[in-house]
Order: structure tokens, then sequence, then C-alpha cells
């Protein structure tokens, strides 16, 4: 009976072993753990794209464009908030050239960029802010003019080609490159426009 209650207890020492060791799992480091690691951090903010009408020293009798994000009533030299994008801007008047008055009109077409904020860097530093962008579009009887302003530096502008037709732009602005067209129409074209899209300026 003895020999009997000796195995009994040998068994149930041998399952409670068995169940123990495959039941629970204990890790044991020799060093403490060490900090998680970092993640890249967020994009930079895109900068924002600006754009203004003015004129040298004759005001245009009449104004058409189609960036809505400059009012139909609006104030030369006041820059508005633009999408970036491809616009056109049509406008026409007239002017005294020595003893006679003659009438000009200018088709113009423009892009608006908008500066991409970089990446961002390791262990979560924030990327750079892309650069705000200012254009602006001065209307003349002899062909419009540009200008155009980024924080992050200067424009530099070449003029590829001027006719008495047609001006052509080569504009230039850290890693990117713009061309812009002028022409020189003969004749009015404002029947042939949108007259929603009419700009009328207000008193400067």
């Amino acid at each position: 009976m003895k020999k009997i209650l000796t195995l009994s207890a040998l068994k149930m020492f041998l399952l409670s072993l068995v169940l123990f060791t495959t039941g629970c799992q204990v890790n044991v480091y020799d060093d403490p753990p060490g900090p998680p690691p970092c993640g890249t951090g967020t994009y930079g903010l895109d900068g924002l794209s600006f754009v203004s009408l003015d004129y040298t020293n004759i005001e245009p009798t009449y104004i058409w464009g189609n960036n809505n994000s400059i009012p139909n009533y609006f104030a030369y030299g006041q820059f508005y908030q633009s999408y970036a994008g491809n616009f056109d801007l049509y406008y026409e008047g007239v002017f005294t050239d020595g003893c006679c008055v003659k009438e000009y009109y200018w088709d113009v077409n423009y892009d608006l960029w908008y500066h991409r904020g970089s990446a961002g860097g390791p262990c979560g530093q924030p990327g750079v802010n892309g650069a705000d962008s200012f254009l602006s579009i001065w209307m003349d009887p002899l062909g419009p003019g540009i200008d155009r302003v980024n924080k992050t530096g200067d424009t530099t502008f070449e003029v590829l080609e001027r006719t008495d037709d047609q001006i052509v732009v080569l504009q230039k602005q850290g890693d990117f490159t713009l061309k812009l067209t002028y022409k020189k129409l003969t004749e009015s074209k404002k029947d042939q426009l949108d007259p929603t899209n009419i700009k009328k300026a207000i008193v400067k």
C-alpha cells in the first residue's frame, strides 16, 4: 500500500511540472530595455500663393480674368490668396503716343505655383515649411510686367523674346522654371469672353 501512494505522488508531481512549464513563460533580461525606436517627423506645410493686379501709369479700361481668387471688384496692388494653376488675363485700353491716341489689347497667360513643404527628419523632427509666393502682374499699354517674390529667395527673369506682338519670359526660382507668353492683339476680344469674369477695380 505504501508503494502505491508513493507512485501516485510521483505521477502528480510530474503532471504539475508539465503544466507549469508549458503554461507559464518567464523572460529574464541581463540589461534593461532601450528606448523605443523613433519615427520620421511630419512634412512641413506647403507655402501659399498670392496674386495681385496693378498698372503702371495708365489704367486699363477693361480687365477680364478667369482666376476667381481675384474678386470681380478688386483693389489694385492688393494680394489675394489663390489656388495654384494656370490662368488667363485679358486687358485693353487707350493711351497717347506722341500726337495720337492708340488702343491696346493684351492677352496674358500665367501660372501660380506653391512650394511644397519638405519631408520630416529622424526622431520626429518636422520638415521645413514651403515658402509663400507672391506674383504681381503690372498692366501696361506696351505689355504686361511681372514681379515674383518668394520668402526663400529672389526670382530671376530672362526675356526670351520681345517683339511688337509677343513677349516671352522665362522665370526661375530655385528648382522651378516658368515660361510666360504675352500676346498683343490687333482688336478687342471682350465680346468673346464670359462677362461673369470681368474685373473692375475699386478706386485706388
